[in-house]
């Protein structure tokens, strides 16, 4: 098959117009027409969009000796970024200072610093260390190519992700500063700092490295 009957099959497929397909990729819906006409091929960033849109190969789309089945991307392993070594620190430092807030002589030797640790510990230090927790699990499966591709999947992931975070930072700001409604309504955020891993998880999952040099 030639690019231009993988590109018309492609968006058939996925019942698209022209305009729709051009609205996903960013161009004019001329362009598409020129590329389905066979009248020119898209350059470098518009071929990798395509192939992104509709998760496919982007070998596949010029290769004309392929057959007409759809040749998915390989998952590619992803380069840890610095955000992701900052978590795999951070989860034991966290894990080991929820730790010590724990022993019993704690306020005894630090009388000075206890109250402000005694107050962090349960509401942001113990629900960031399973933050961090999650996050550094995704950048493990990332590493191994185990990330989405899709824009949409990413942002989905992004906007499930960031809900816990939200409501454990209006939860502890509305118990000391704002006053704005009846904490207990979202205190079991704190309750259960474990469930922060996924909130971590799914951001970590959803966030940008480059691929991993072969």
């Amino acid at each position: 098959m030639t690019f231009p009957e993988k590109l018309i099959t492609l968006r058939a497929g996925r019942g698209w117009s022209q305009e729709k397909l051009a609205g996903e990729l960013g161009v004019t819906r001329q362009a598409v027409g020129r590329w389905e006409r066979g009248e020119c091929l898209p350059d470098a960033l518009g071929l990798t969009k395509l192939a992104q849109t509709f998760d496919v190969n982007p070998e596949w789309l010029l290769d004309e000796s392929a057959s007409g089945a759809p040749e998915p991307r390989q998952a590619r392993r992803a380069k840890l970024a610095w955000f992701d070594h900052l978590a795999f620190v951070t989860a034991p430092l966290m894990a080991g200072l929820c730790l010590y807030c724990r022993l019993k002589d704690f306020a005894a030797r630090y009388y000075i610093a206890a109250p402000l640790l005694m107050w962090l510990e349960p509401t942001l230090i113990r629900p960031l260390g399973w933050f961090v927790l999650g996050w550094g699990v995704a950048g493990l499966l990332a590493a191994f190519g185990l990330r989405p591709q899709s824009r949409r999947v990413r942002w989905a992931l992004i906007i499930a992700g960031a809900v816990l975070p939200a409501i454990l930072l209006l939860t502890v700001a509305n118990m000391f500063w704002l006053h704005w409604y009846r904490t207990q309504h979202t205190t079991w955020v704190i309750n259960s700092p474990s469930m922060l891993v996924i909130g971590g998880l799914l951001l970590g999952m959803a966030a940008k490295r480059r691929d991993k040099m072969s």
